[in-house]
């Protein structure tokens, strides 16, 4: 070797051996290369390859390989020329050449590796360096197909490289779709982070971003807050995307994305878009409509920080008026009695500013809420707010929206809860007595309003000595239900219901027949309240004993007949016969009513227990028809596992339903959508439920039930064998012999007797089958739950295996 040719070599090993040790060092490690370089361009090439090469293998994050790659990141970067035969190129376009080539190596490493440095020299390049044509879509092509690897890693450095080569204004843009469709599917969160990270901010990307803000990685929620704070002006966001984002973030069960999400609304939407501006950011979140969220949105923030703010009493509008609400309940968090008079000093200025912005409805409803935080104290006050409470109740010009507010309004200032009921029950005479204000709104409407909230009050637990006259009651129902306003046959619903429950027993017995009536005829949105009250009535009602598991199939249980008159018994049965039909309603907010009510009802074993009814809402949550019911599938996917471990009686049930169900699959019509159901879907679901072990353990002292309980998945075991024994041939058999497979079955704890008939079903069937499926499924299952040595001989002195990793498989 040349001396140029071995000093170039020495000063190349010397620059890395220095640029490992320390990031200090990497100015004269640079020097050191480019001495090399001149002194012999090829040479120094040559060599610099070499240790590249070295580095391509290390798949660890090494601190020394990690501050060698930023070394090697800076130099490329340098500007500087390599020889390459006689012609001079750019120190650049040769390393990433070079890296492209080798992006596809069969080890992970280099691989890594190759995408990592790549996408730091392009991360690192100065935005006005000009790439080649070529060069560009050479670089487009191969991370494209890195962006497809089975390492995620790999996938997110690809992701990185990438990242200076997105056109967001180009619809068709490969680029961009790339990263869409990473976001948006990738299984690997790091990916999914990386792209979030990475992805320039368009129309397409936008909602792809606010969606990973449910994401089920917090890692991923993090990133897309921080996003969404650096990059994206709330006023990009449609309103109901604002609230979205804000609801779901503050609710995060996570700190650390509630953290995020609040640095996000203080730092990135109050001091950044709204320049500090409180009153700005609330008009941001519609508070009309959203005036919930925007109370919650406003503690939260409160909370956060103490923003002082200045409001003007005299000058609310509906932002200013919501501010001053949270910041007064924020103030009574903290017992700051001495804030909340800065702002309303005594009872009569409350007054006084209630009366005169009473015609401003929303204004009205935060002052109201507001006497939740006021000392009532001030006798002379007090009445005074009383007087003005009963005067607006009156007056036909009052929003009817404001009437709940006015009455809790009224509940909370009174110290007698006795004198509160009996004035009351006088202004609900008042108003019975009325007919039509001057303006045409009905008195009518009024009291019912009136009578809906108080009702709501005494359903709530605040119980009274004097109750709400019935007779009242009757007389301003009535003349609701017969009304030719549906807003007001509405509320008359609504009332009657609420009364019911008051005294389920009795009451509610004689108004059944109404509320049936109307479900039957009247308008759907009726019809629901109508089936919530019923449903509301059963709750209440005492009719089914807990642990009473008596079946419901069109006869009454003989169980309940004892509890109250046979007549009434009949007619609650009748009722729940009734809303059981409403399970099969095309309609689907009358379906989801009734999915919700029976899930209330079995939960709290209100009713008799019934397959029928269990195996409908089973078929419902598996049926695709229902895929878009989103409350439907969402009551239904948590009720079915806490009702399975509530009590051992409803994992029997299950298994009585498990073959119906399954059965009303395979033999449902092809014009039906319930047949295109997965049976191995509803099968594992359906065992996952009833996996006894899983939820009671095995002990001595077991009664009957629980004892049943144990060996649900044997007895399925000896049906599905039975099953297919009978129709070797079927679809049926097929599907039987695959849910095999499915069960957890352990031989060293089944009895005696299911030890024998499933050895001898297991032969019955293999005899029968015809179908190479059925019986490669078959043995599949024999195997795994039987030894080899048990399989060659079936005596009963043979030994069986009990490796329990096998005979009891975990269902994922």
């Amino acid at each position: 070797m040349s001396e140029p040719s071995e000093e170039a070599r020495h000063s190349v090993l010397e620059a890395f051996d220095i640029a490992k040790c320390s990031s200090a060092s990497f100015n004269r490690s640079l020097t050191l290369l480019k001495k090399a370089n001149a002194s012999d361009s090829k040479a120094f090439l040559e060599v610099f390859l070499t240790c590249l090469n070295r580095i391509l293998l290390i798949y660890t994050k090494d601190p020394k390989a990690e501050r060698l790659v930023n070394f090697i990141v800076k130099f490329v970067n340098s500007k500087l020329d390599v020889l390459i035969g006689d012609n001079h190129v750019d120190l650049f376009t040769v390393i990433v050449a070079y890296l492209i080539q080798h992006s596809s190596a069969s080890e992970k490493s280099v691989r890594y590796r190759c995408c990592q440095i790549l996408a730091e020299i392009l991360q690192n390049r100065e935005e006005e360096s000009e790439i080649s044509e070529d060069l560009w879509n050479a670089i487009t092509h191969t991370m494209q197909i890195r962006c497809r690897d089975r390492i995620s890693s790999v996938r997110s450095q690809a992701l990185r490289a990438l990242s200076r080569m997105q056109d967001p204004y180009e619809a068709e843009d490969p680029v961009t779709r790339t990263f869409l469709q990473l976001l948006k599917k990738d299984t690997a969160p790091n990916v999914r982070n990386t792209a979030l990270y990475y992805i320039a901010i368009s129309d397409q990307s936008l909602p792809l971003i606010i969606q990973r803000t449910r994401d089920t990685s917090e890692e991923v929620r993090i990133q897309a807050y921080s996003v969404l704070r650096e990059k994206v002006d709330p006023r990009a966001l449609s309103i109901q995307q604002r609230i979205t984002i804000l609801r779901d973030g503050l609710k995060s069960r996570s700190h650390n994305v509630r953290r995020c999400c609040l640095g996000m609304l203080q730092q990135g939407w109050l001091e950044g878009s709204c320049e500090s501006n409180l009153t700005k950011l609330v008009k941001l979140l519609d508070v009309e409509t959203n005036e919930d969220n925007a109370f919650v949105i406003l503690q939260a923030l409160f909370r956060e920080s103490d923003i002082p703010i200045i409001v003007d009493v005299n000058e609310l509008s509906n932002e200013t008026a919501i501010i001053l609400k949270a910041k007064i309940a924020h103030y009574r968090e903290r017992s700051d009695e001495t804030s909340i008079d800065l702002f309303i000093p005594s009872l009569q200025v409350y007054c006084d500013i209630l009366v005169y912005f009473h015609r401003h409805s929303f204004i009205t409803r935060q002052l109201l809420d507001i006497s939740e935080y006021l000392d009532f104290g001030d006798e002379a006050g007090r009445i005074h707010f009383t007087k003005i409470i009963k005067q607006f109740l009156l007056d036909q010009q009052l929003d009817i929206e404001i009437i709940p507010h006015l009455i809790r309004a009224w509940c909370r200032c009174e110290n007698n809860y006795v004198s509160f009921v009996t004035a009351c029950v006088e202004l609900l005479g008042e108003l019975s007595t009325l007919e039509e204000f001057d303006n045409g709104v009905s008195a009518i409407e009024r009291g019912l309003a009136v009578l809906k909230e108080f009702l709501i009050l005494q359903e709530n637990g605040v119980n009274s000595p004097n109750p709400c006259p019935e007779h009242l009651v009757d007389s301003l129902i009535q003349r609701g239900l017969v009304s030719t306003k549906q807003k007001i046959r509405l509320l008359a619903v609504e009332c009657l219901g609420l009364f019911c429950i008051q005294d389920a027993e009795v009451v509610s017995v004689q108004h059944l027949p109404l509320f049936l009536q109307i479900c039957s005829s009247d308008t759907e949105e009726l019809q629901i309240v109508a089936m919530k009250a019923l449903f509301d009535i059963l709750l209440c009602s005492k009719w089914q004993r807990r642990g009473e598991t008596s079946e419901l199939d069109g006869k009454i249980a003989s169980s309940s007949v004892p509890a109250k008159g046979a007549d009434a018994a009949k007619l609650e049965a009748e009722c729940v016969t009734f809303l059981a039909e409403r399970l099969t309603s095309s309609l689907s907010n009358i379906r989801t009513c009734a999915v919700e009510g029976f899930a209330k009802l079995l939960l709290s074993q209100r009713i008799p227990s019934s397959v029928t009814i269990l195996s409908c809402l089973l078929l419902l949550y598996f049926d695709p028809f229902t895929e878009d019911d989103f409350n439907l599938r969402q009551c239904l996917s948590v009720f079915f596992p806490v009702f399975a471990i509530s009590f051992p009686d409803n994992v029997l049930l299950l298994e009585k339903c498990f073959f119906n169900v399954i059965n009303t699959i395979l033999d449902a019509p092809s014009s039906k959508s319930l047949s295109e159901a997965s049976v191995l879907q509803v099968a594992e679901y359906l065992l996952y439920l009833i996996n006894a072990s899983a939820s009671y353990s095995r002990g001595k002292q077991m009664n009957d039930v629980h004892e049943q309980a144990q060996f649900v998945h044997e007895r399925i075991c000896c049906r599905l064998l039975h099953g297919i024994i009978d129709d070797p041939d079927e679809r049926k058999a097929r599907e039987f012999s695959k849910v095999l497979n499915f069960l957890r079955i352990d031989m060293m704890e089944v009895q005696d007797c299911f030890k024998q008939e499933i050895r001898d079903l297991l032969s019955l069937a293999k005899e029968h089958a015809t179908l190479r499926p059925v019986i490669t499924n078959i043995r599949r299952f024999e195997t795994r739950i039987f030894s080899s040595s048990e399989l060659c001989d079936t005596s009963e002195s043979s030994s069986m295996y009990a490796g329990r990793a096998e005979c009891s498989p975990e269902i994922k």
